[in-house]
């Protein structure tokens, strides 16, 4: 049996989460690095997806980067430089646009009345440095054996890691292409992440100076 879990599941079991903590009198505390995912449990951030949408999206998924880009541009659509290198997010963007669904609101406005976001970041290069170790230690553990035993469908072909091992096994290019493949995909959606925290919400960035947390200013 394979389980798809998805943002909009996410979305549904943190809310049924906080709500049994905050009954229990407990304070909730969510502690996770993907901005799209704390952004749609924490704000108004809706799902309209029904057969059509799916449909359209799907078409949309097959496009290039950049047909979806152009047709943002074409049609005036705001985003910014994380979202507009963004494929998935594009997808979205372009489907909810051609469907006619609104995008003004998407996300803007908060589901709970009192939450704080902090950010905990890091020197980048020490950050670089550690998501280079763990895609060797990924390596070492038997990544390229997993992804000869794992199905090739749609998503899997879009993971990082993944796809870049799907290219070394069908030839197009050598394994050590694909580990630094991996390391530069890694690390672009890092910067990404951080873009998409500090451009999506309200947080309160710390930064570590030898042993003392420092608030960062934006």
């Amino acid at each position: 049996c394979i389980f798809w879990f998805n943002v909009k599941i996410f979305q549904q079991m943190l809310r049924e989460k906080v709500e049994v903590i905050k009954k229990n009198g407990k304070l909730p505390i969510i502690c996770g690095g993907t901005g799209l995912y704390i952004q749609a449990g924490l704000y108004n951030y809706e799902f309209k997806e029904d057969e059509k949408f799916n449909e359209t999206k799907l078409k949309m998924e097959s496009k290039s980067l950049r047909k979806l880009q152009y047709y943002c541009m074409d049609n005036d659509i705001k985003l910014n430089e994380s979202e507009f290198q963004n494929h998935k997010r594009l997808v979205s963007v372009v489907t909810k646009h051609m469907l006619g669904h609104s995008l003004a609101k998407d996300g803007q406005e908060k589901y709970y009345d009192n939450f704080q976001i902090i950010c905990i970041e890091m020197d980048r290069e020490k950050l670089y440095e550690r998501i280079n170790l763990r895609v060797d230690l990924m390596i070492k553990e038997g990544l390229i054996k997993e992804v000869k035993h794992f199905e090739r469908d749609h998503f899997s072909q879009l993971a990082i890691g993944y796809k870049e091992i799907h290219e070394y096994l069908d030839g197009e290019i050598t394994e050590e292409e694909a580990i630094d493949k991996i390391k530069q995909n890694s690390r672009n959606f890092a910067k990404r992440q951080m873009t998409w925290f500090r451009n999506k919400m309200v947080v309160d960035r710390y930064e570590l100076k030898g042993d003392i947390w420092e608030s960062v200013q934006n």
